[in-house]
């Protein structure tokens, strides 16, 4: 419990958990069923700092993470999953164009590393595009 976000229905959840929720193309809050009208994660500090607080006082420590091994496995998890998000950037249809780069924008936000997955998959250009 120590990367907690809110999502927008004001609920926190462990990133972890909440973004394989997001990826499994859920687009509602687990807990209130309210339909998320964008997929932004903010994280928790408040929250995060009292569980701290608590763990400091009671002699508790948190497991540590790896962060390199969880940047680098986020970045060939979704290789995959960029590559097929580019192809859908030069859709036809506006609303596969919206999805692709909405997943994409969450991607790059969330797993800066994924950035670099974006521009090796040509990412870059279909991105420009949409933009002008």
């Amino acid at each position: 419990m120590t990367d907690l976000v809110i999502v927008v229905s004001g609920q926190t959840y462990e990133r972890e958990s909440i973004q394989k929720w997001l990826d499994s193309n859920h687009q509602t809050c687990p807990k209130t069923r309210q339909t998320l009208t964008h997929l932004s994660l903010a994280p928790n500090f408040a929250l995060r700092n009292l569980i701290l607080q608590w763990c400091e006082k009671n002699k508790f420590e948190l497991p540590k993470k790896d962060a390199n091994v969880d940047a680098d496995s986020s970045s060939t998890e979704h290789k995959e999953e960029i590559d097929v998000l580019v192809k859908n950037l030069s859709s036809c249809h506006l609303e596969v164009q919206r999805k692709a780069e909405m997943k994409i924008r969450l991607l790059s936000k969330e797993y800066p590393d994924n950035r670099i997955t974006i521009a090796s998959s040509d990412g870059i250009p279909p991105l420009v595009q949409l933009l002008s």
